[in-house]
């Protein structure tokens, strides 16, 4: 086990991915986020196999609002298209 006693907060994911480029530490991070700086070298894989699905939730109120269901709908058609389904969904293929 790795004991970490000093610990840096950055602001956001963009601060975190700036300090692990220059080579302050470590990131988790989707890999669409970091693929360009993998292949330039920028960025190494440190655990190959290592893979971390998390839900996506789209939350809103329920407003009547027509702009609010078109953005609702593109959201949902660029996340079914891109993203992979629920684990429920998946018949236990990944």
């Amino acid at each position: 086990m790795i004991s970490i006693k000093q610990r840096h907060y950055l602001p956001d994911w963009y601060a975190l991915l700036s300090a692990a480029v220059a080579g302050v530490g470590y990131a988790v991070m989707p890999r669409r986020l970091v693929q360009d700086f993998i292949v330039s070298g920028k960025l190494i894989t440190v655990i190959e196999s290592a893979e971390l699905f998390i839900p996506l939730y789209l939350h809103y109120w329920r407003l009547k609002s027509t702009r609010l269901d078109k953005l609702i709908g593109i959201a949902r058609k660029v996340a079914a298209q891109k993203m992979l389904p629920p684990a429920s969904q998946r018949n236990g293929v990944i």
